[in-house]
């Protein structure tokens, strides 16, 4: 077990849930966690919003997707999909991109196909992914790090800054956010996007990571930030989305079936689509997952000129 240091982490530093637990371990980290977030989420966030509002708030993106991951990625990369690239790219000028936790650097060959042109990526992971070498080019890189000295990721002066279901696996996150908040300090204008797992998704995913972002684990996040950035949390989907994990992804089985069957995708988005339909607004703390938005120097509000449909 981890000792808590509240200088550097959002949460107290329980237990990795990335590792492979027994049985108690798995009951001690979700019974820790459960209070944990019960606790957090008491007092409500006057940035919170609630996305998407209808269906129609996903097309285009909606009908060029394949429907072969969690409920909660699909909504995830949904809300990628739908993001103004072009709005961004007007605000910010030529897209310098920092992803921390890249994976295989997908978002450095997604964001140029949704903006229409190239842009400078930056990738870090701290295991390297064998795809590396086939994608890395002169506009992305991909470049491996240890995982603590996350201010040295920052000399590429980036002025749009993102992760995806990564911050939760940083054991230190404060330590990130503060070599953020000091590349802002020499940065006119940034855009930060972080799409994280809030306090509804313990129940259905169980262990991963390090935790769920409550609503206090968010404030010792924005705390770490200047307080003149325009920021907003958005819920992404309620529990009628997420409940669709244990039917669709919880067997390896049928999980196997969806990967590589059209058919079971049809059915698999039929039912999604029809658990979207049912979902009614909620705070962050029943979300399915959230993003987390914080703007400096770009046209205010931010939310909703960020979404294309709200243009």
């Amino acid at each position: 077990m981890a000792s808590f240091d509240g200088r550097f982490s959002s949460t107290p530093l329980y237990l990795d849930g990335d590792r492979k637990h027994h049985l108690l371990n798995v009951w001690r980290y979700n019974t820790f966690h459960r209070r944990e977030n019960r606790h957090g989420d008491r007092v409500p966030l006057r940035c919170e919003v609630y996305w998407p509002t209808t269906l129609e708030d996903m097309r285009p993106a909606l009908d060029n997707i394949v429907f072969d991951k969690t409920p909660s990625r699909m909504l995830c990369n949904l809300f990628w999909q739908s993001i103004d690239w072009t709005w961004v790219r007007g605000e910010l000028g030529p897209l310098v991109v920092h992803d921390t936790g890249c994976g295989s650097g997908w978002m450095g060959q997604k964001i140029p196909e949704w903006l229409g042109e190239q842009i400078m990526y930056h990738g870090f992971e701290v295991v390297r992914d064998p795809r590396w070498p086939d994608l890395t080019n002169e506009n992305l890189r991909l470049h491996f790090f240890d995982g603590l000295n996350y201010r040295n990721t920052f000399g590429c002066r980036p002025n749009l800054v993102i992760t995806q279901s990564a911050m939760e696996h940083f054991p230190q996150d404060l330590s990130y956010v503060d070599a953020i908040a000091e590349c802002l300090e020499s940065t006119e204008k940034m855009l930060q996007i972080h799409v994280i797992p809030g306090s509804d998704t313990l129940p259905y995913y169980g262990p991963h990571g390090w935790r769920q972002y409550n609503r206090d684990a968010i404030r010792r996040v924005l705390g770490r930030l200047p307080s003149s950035l325009d920021v907003m949390v958005v819920a992404l989907g309620a529990p009628e989305v997420s409940r669709l994990y244990k039917k669709w992804i919880a067997s390896r089985k049928t999980l196997r079936k969806l990967k590589k069957n059209s058919e079971v995708q049809a059915i698999y988005k039929a039912e999604w689509l029809a658990a979207m339909e049912a979902c009614s607004p909620v705070g962050i703390d029943k979300a399915s997952f959230l993003v987390l938005i914080a703007a400096k120097g770009l046209s205010m509000p931010v939310w909703p000129r960020l979404i294309t449909r709200s243009r």
